[in-house]
């Protein structure tokens, strides 16, 4: 019994320090929703402000319909859509 217990605890010390989610969050800042093509792939719709944290470790974002070419993306960053216009942070 008293293993099983330090066991637990042991565990959830563990998981108390892993960051929740890894991975680029995507937020958009504009009053009308989005297409996005992540990796020319994957069409992904964001409402009007709204955000969706770790959408994807790395990748490449565009929005669909726009002339702009895609961005990279890293799991650390954040891609805002601001005016029509993705930003990488």
């Amino acid at each position: 019994m008293k293993t099983g217990l330090s066991v637990l605890v042991l565990t959830g010390v563990l998981f108390s320090f892993a960051p929740t989610a890894f991975g680029a969050n995507l937020v958009n800042e504009d009053d009308t929703a989005h297409v996005v093509l992540i990796d020319s792939e994957q069409e992904l719709t964001i409402e009007a402000g709204s955000e969706l944290p770790a959408f994807c470790g790395e990748c490449t974002v565009q929005l669909v319909d726009s002339p702009d070419p895609a961005v990279s993306v890293g799991e650390d960053n954040t891609v805002v859509i601001d005016q029509g216009k993705l930003i990488v942070e």
